[in-house]
């Protein structure tokens, strides 16, 4: 039987964290997401 990932703190701190991000950048144009994604796709 495997560990449940989602009983994790660091696991259920970064999905809070990404639904944070999700809210907070749901009124950005597509230009400013794009270029978001790429910047982090480069990294």
């Amino acid at each position: 039987m495997g560990r449940d990932y989602q009983k994790i703190k660091a696991w259920q701190l970064a999905d809070e964290l990404v639904l944070l991000l999700y809210e907070a950048t749901k009124g950005f144009p597509k230009s400013e997401i794009w270029g978001l994604t790429r910047r982090l796709a480069e990294k």
